[in-house]
């Protein structure tokens, strides 16, 4: 199992002990979960909740994104590292950012998922159907009608035993217009994505499909001016089983 707090603890071991001087985010909640790495992920939660209105000061704190193209597998990335069913279909679900919380504990509690503002709702974690269904719901009461959203996200909070202990930000696709209607929703597709890469204290966990060609794969040059020397890159290959090309 991916160890994501190894990785958080190395890059930013100072801004881990400024959190933990915050005793309003740091309190003996957060420390009787059961373990040191859970513990610090609640309180970086707490403070992008905190500071969700204010972007400057979120900037200062640690975070994991989600960067790739639109259909190239990254909710299927999600659902492998969480065991919660995605939907992977098109639609809304690539119009608005996801924040998936996943905890170690004992797995006896439900899932939690707040639409932006909303009310959270508990969902049994063994119900896909009622899983799927609460999810696209959260997406669509996000948007309010429109085609995107860039400042309220839909929030997951998993606690089971066979989890990594992590908040993965999950980014809406980037992808290519094919109508001039679709060329301001591109434009503020990439815009929200480069704002959250560029950020120092942003690590990305970058989702590459195997079966197409490097040219058409705009999120290379995304990552690459963000991150050029990879060292808050973590690169997750999909869709090796189509890369196959005339029985090579």
């Amino acid at each position: 199992m991916y160890n994501f707090w190894n990785i958080y603890e190395r890059r930013y071991h100072k801004n881990k002990t400024c959190i933990s001087r915050f005793p309003s985010i740091m309190t003996d909640q957060t420390y009787h979960l059961g373990s040191q790495s859970k513990a610090y992920f609640n309180a970086i939660d707490k403070a992008h909740e905190l500071l969700e209105n204010h972007k400057d000061l979120a900037q200062a704190v640690p975070c994991c994104v989600v960067v790739g193209m639109q259909s190239i597998g990254k909710s299927a990335v999600l659902s492998r590292i969480s065991g919660i069913p995605f939907p992977q279909d098109s639609g809304v679900c690539t119009r608005v950012a996801i924040e998936l919380r996943l905890r170690r504990g004992c797995g006896n509690k439900p899932m939690k998922i707040n639409a932006g503002e909303c009310k959270t709702i508990d969902v049994d974690k063994n119900n896909t159907k009622a899983i799927k269904s609460a999810l696209k719901q959260a997406q669509v009461d996000v948007l309010g009608g429109k085609d995107f959203k860039d400042k309220l996200s839909v929030k997951v909070e998993k606690e089971d035993k066979d989890i990594p202990e992590v908040t993965l930000i999950d980014l809406p696709g980037i992808f290519f217009a094919k109508t001039h209607e679709a060329d301001n929703l591109e434009k503020k597709v990439k815009n929200m994505v480069d704002e959250r890469v560029k950020n120092e204290m942003a690590l990305i966990l970058h989702v590459i499909p195997l079966n197409q060609d490097t040219d058409t794969i705009s999120t290379w040059r995304v990552v690459h001016d963000a991150d050029s020397d990879q060292s808050r890159t973590i690169s997750v290959i999909t869709k090796a089983d189509l890369a196959i090309k005339d029985g090579k």
